[in-house]
């Protein structure tokens, strides 16, 4: 299994286990006062976890978020839901905080009211659960989960009766004192800068006992015997020593898997830092953008008003232009009277001319003849002349 895909399915946990790096070092410190060999816990079983008991509304709420956080986690953990806030059950113990750390801690009781997980990492619900789930809360990336979710909501839906009977959510985990049936309250996480910090060979990052236990659930390795302790009673301080001390070797290899964990949501969290202040900009330039907007928007008024005077203006010379073509088809019409007029005088005229022309042409065919005929006269009155004055 590469980091990545740890990382996926495990972040929340480890955003717990980080909160309780001080109970790891109290831990190797006696270990390292002991200085001798550890036994390998034996197998225990689990019993199956539940809600607290007469939850309320607020914990119902807080409890579905935390579960749906889980079942949204099937390897496809988006970044937004990494960056969910998770609620954290205080210890059992409120009296002495320091020994509840180090029996039941945070980390182990989230895991003690967690379900079991699949291969997938995704947290089984019980089937009274089942109810009081929303298809609509569920931000799956792909759709064959959004189809597994919704068909077994459907099928546990069926199965409960019309009017179930109230159901027992007594916390069922059990601890070095037996096992306990207090309410699991839920609040944000706490601040554990208070808690006492020590130091060991064996690293920076601690936890207890039973969140380290717990921790193998989420981070399995070829150890089949490391598992969850602590959940029967013990018989007996060596008894209790002998079966729930860890393994040197093993603890060793499990802190080097959990810095190595630590280191991967470290770097993560550097990213989605990175991501925050690339959104912060990109807000920005949104916002940038929508004054651009609105400044566009106001131009865009003001142009409107503007196209709207000038049509306007439009309209009225249109309007004049419509009485000028009147004017001018008034006119046509007067002109064409005039011209039919004229038309018919020219007409007239040519006619007149053609009759003139007819005439003239006739006095000069006269003229023609008269001439002719003077000539003929001339030539005679020439012949006389000259014959009388041949007889003179």
């Amino acid at each position: 299994m590469n980091p990545e895909t740890r990382f996926t399915y495990s972040a929340p946990v480890l955003a717990h286990l980080s909160q309780e790096i001080p109970h790891l070092n109290r831990q190797s410190a006696k270990m390292d006062e002991r200085d001798t060999p550890s036994r390998r816990p034996r197998r225990p079983t689990t019993s199956t976890p539940s809600l607290p008991p007469n939850p309320d509304k607020g914990t119902i709420e807080a409890l579905k978020r935390i579960w749906m956080h889980r079942l949204a986690a099937r390897n496809q953990t988006t970044k937004e839901q990494l960056a969910l806030p998770m609620e954290i059950p205080k210890s059992l113990d409120k009296g002495d905080e320091e020994a509840a750390a180090d029996t039941k801690g945070d980390g182990a009781v989230l895991l003690e009211i967690a379900l079991k997980t699949d291969g997938h990492g995704a947290y089984v619900l019980r089937p009274e659960l089942w109810a009081y789930l929303d298809p609509k809360n569920y931000p799956y990336e792909a759709k064959a989960d959004q189809e597994r979710v919704q068909k077994e909501m459907e099928r546990r839906a069926s199965k409960l009766p019309p009017n179930p009977p109230s159901i027992d959510y007594s916390a069922q985990a059990a601890t070095a004192a037996g096992p306990s049936k207090r309410r699991l309250p839920i609040q944000q996480p706490r601040d554990n800068a208070k808690k006492q910090k020590s130091s060991g060979k064996m690293g920076s990052v601690s936890t207890s006992r039973a969140q380290l236990s717990g921790a193998r659930k989420l981070f399995p390795t070829n150890n089949a015997k490391l598992q969850q302790g602590q959940e029967h009673d013990l018989k007996g301080k060596s008894q209790a020593r002998g079966d729930d001390t860890l393994d040197v070797e093993t603890t060793i290899e499990r802190i080097t898997s959990l810095e190595t964990e630590m280191k991967i949501l470290k770097e993560n969290l550097v990213t989605l830092k990175t991501q925050q202040d690339s959104i912060t900009s990109s807000k920005s330039a949104i916002a940038e953008r929508d004054q651009i907007l609105e400044e566009n928007h106001q131009t865009l008024s003001q142009n409107t008003e503007i196209i709207k005077r000038q049509g306007d203006t439009i309209r009225s010379y249109e309007e004049s232009l419509r009485q000028k073509d009147e004017t001018i088809r008034q006119s046509e019409a007067t002109n064409v009277g005039y011209f039919l007029g004229r038309q018919a005088a020219l007409t007239q005229a040519n006619s007149d001319i053609q009759s003139l022309n007819q005439q003239l042409e006739t006095l000069v065919n006269e003229l023609n003849v008269t001439k002719r005929n003077l000539a003929d006269y001339d030539a005679d009155v020439k012949v006389l002349f000259n014959r009388r004055q041949s007889r003179i």
